[in-house]
């Protein structure tokens, strides 16, 4: 998180402010004056360090260029009148002290200056009063600063935790209510997650209060370093911690980001010859699914924290009292596990097609089930369930060996389509999944190299140099990879030319209005581009309309998916949609 957080050692409040070892004093003087200034001023036990200009380009640039204790101007210069300079000042420095010095003859002018904002005026016949003017004026501007501080301090205190240096509840209820009447406005969704650090109690009895709050505030950096910019991170009390997504793309991203925060918490503290590490649970909501304000969404998110404790999992969704959520998560998981291993759940298949050629070179496997008592569960109900509890490595297999034997029949009817398998973020954790692939790839009488697996940005920095590594030797067996939902992640590009990829895909958040709203459009074409240099072929998902398709076409990208082109179909009627489309001779 680059936002930086003040500190409160930052703060120091003297109740006499001490003048400066030199008063900076910026002079808008002839030379004869000035030097007449600055001789009365030593004269008078005041140090000065100072610059002299005459014209309005120099005062400026010497405001612009350096921070000044007071200005002390003539109040009638060839080339600057004194109120012009009072003008350029205040805009730059409205609360630097300003002193007049004038004529006896001009010098009710120069008065009726001060009105404008200038602190006094002396005159030339009495300039021995000067020296004790800038110093009540030095002063005072010190004292007057020092009231901004105290009055930001207190607001600080009011505001943040002062062991972890976050924003508490307090401001981050404000920031919340503010992303939840924007969601209204813009019918977009948001995401609250809250987590605590687990054990803390132990940590507290068995290291004391010190190294407790040590451990808090290292959470904190740990934190800071993995949010990134656009979402609100807070310490809510305790060690209770909550990080807010204004706007959501899509519900993978909450669940990448608590990925990637449970990762930051690895890192150890170490106490002595102990190190501490900081692990959580967390309970995730979305907004306005799951609330209409601030303290209900908050509510129902330790709610969730409070599921996944009592499930073991690291995080869980909260679940409304609706009438397909009453089944019980562990029931649930239980059916889950049994249709993996009855065979009962069901592959889609969505086409994907060539821009240049209009020909289907392949598809996307998507994973359905359909519940005996429940009906069709969502994907985004069972995949996240499947990560949870440590099912989504035989779902992963289930889906891969699917894939494979629909493959083989398309080839054998003349269609030697690339099927596509989605390697979940959870997968990359389980330290045999990478040779159960191979052995399935091994048994399989489906060439490799009509196999691609896709997986996200998140996947590959959950552990960069084994998945690399793994990539490496299913890339020589023939198969081949493609980035996913590329766009919205939060990993390094100096990572995207070190793997061996071959496609690139873009997110459909990105595609969607590419053709009608220039952000998207431009971020579009930036990306083919990208790819395009890298060597790599460049997927464009989400295609609802001819006027994308077209717009695509024209920017040079390589393959388009969507319901324009083709809905996910199960294997045989997708297979009897490409014998149609050969016979009309657009495929």
């Amino acid at each position: 998180m680059s936002a930086a957080i003040t500190r409160f050692s930052d703060w120091s409040v003297v109740s006499e402010p001490a003048l400066p070892d030199a008063v900076r004093t910026l002079l808008i003087q002839t030379v004869e004056d000035a030097h007449l200034t600055v001789c009365e001023l030593r004269r008078r036990g005041l140090e000065v360090t100072f610059e002299r200009v005459e014209t309005p380009r120099e005062l400026n640039e010497a405001l612009a260029r350096s921070d000044w204790d007071v200005v002390i101007a003539d109040y009638t210069l060839p080339r600057l009148l004194g109120s012009d300079a009072l003008e350029i000042v205040r805009r730059s420095s409205p609360d630097l002290p300003f002193v007049f010095v004038a004529e006896d003859s001009i010098q009710d002018k120069a008065i009726a200056g001060m009105l404008s904002g200038a602190q006094d005026c002396v005159a030339k016949e009495t300039l021995t009063r000067l020296a004790a003017v800038v110093r009540r004026e030095v002063r005072e501007a010190r004292v007057r600063q020092e009231g901004i501080r105290a009055r930001r301090k207190l607001q600080y205190l009011a505001y943040h935790d002062p062991i972890t240096d976050l924003p508490n509840y307090a401001y981050f209820r404000d920031r919340l209510e503010q992303a939840i009447l924007n969601a209204r406005r813009r019918v977009c969704r948001g995401a609250l997650l809250v987590f605590k650090v687990n054990e803390f109690r132990e940590i507290n009895e068995s290291f004391g209060h010190e190294i407790a709050d040590r451990v808090l505030a290292h959470v904190g950096r740990c934190l800071k370093e993995t949010v990134p910019d656009g979402c609100e991170l807070a310490c809510l009390r305790a060690n209770e911690f909550a990080i807010l997504i204004p706007v959501l793309a899509s519900e993978e991203q909450a669940i990448r980001l608590v990925l990637s925060a449970a990762e930051s918490l690895h890192k150890p503290l170490v106490v002595g010859d102990v190190a501490l590490e900081a692990q959580s649970r967390f309970g995730v909501v979305y907004f306005p699914d799951h609330g209409s304000s601030a303290e209900i969404l908050t509510q129902n998110a330790r709610k969730a924290q409070y599921q996944a404790r009592k499930t073991c999992s690291l995080y869980s969704v909260y679940l409304p009292h609706g009438a397909q959520n009453r089944i019980s998560d562990l029931a649930l998981v239980s059916d889950l596990r049994r249709a993996i291993a009855d065979d009962r759940l069901y592959l889609l298949y969505q086409p994907k097609m060539d821009l240049r050629t209009g020909a289907t070179v392949g598809v996307e496997a998507l994973a359905r089930w359909n519940h005996p008592v429940l009906g069709t569960i969502p994907p985004a109900r069972f995949i996240p369930l499947a990560e949870r509890t440590g099912l989504i490595t035989p779902l992963t297999l289930w889906s891969l060996e699917q894939a494979l034997r629909q493959g083989r029949e398309w080839a054998d009817q003349g269609f030697p389509l690339r099927v596509a398998v989605n390697l979940s973020m959870q997968n990359s954790s389980v330290a045999d999944l990478w040779e159960r692939l191979f052995d399935r790839l091994a048994a399989a009488r489906l060439g490799t190299h009509q196999l691609q697996l896709e997986i996200t940005e998140s996947v590959v920095m959950i552990n960069p140099a084994a998945t690399l590594s793994n990539m490496k030797r299913l890339k020589e067996l023939g198969a081949s990879f493609a980035i996913d939902d590329f766009g919205i992640g939060y990993s390094s590009l100096a990572y995207l030319k070190r793997l061996p990829i071959d496609e690139i895909k873009i997110d459909k958040s990105f595609v969607v209005h590419a053709a009608t709203e220039a952000e998207d459009g431009a971020i579009v074409k930036l990306i083919v581009q990208m790819g395009h240099e890298l060597g790599l072929k460049i997927v464009a998902e989400g295609i609802e309309d001819a006027e994308t398709l077209d717009f695509l076409a024209r920017l040079g990208c390589d393959m388009a998916q969507g319901y324009y082109i083709g809905r996910p179909l199960p294997g045989p009627e997708l297979g009897a949609w490409l014998a149609a489309r050969r016979k009309q001779g657009t495929s």
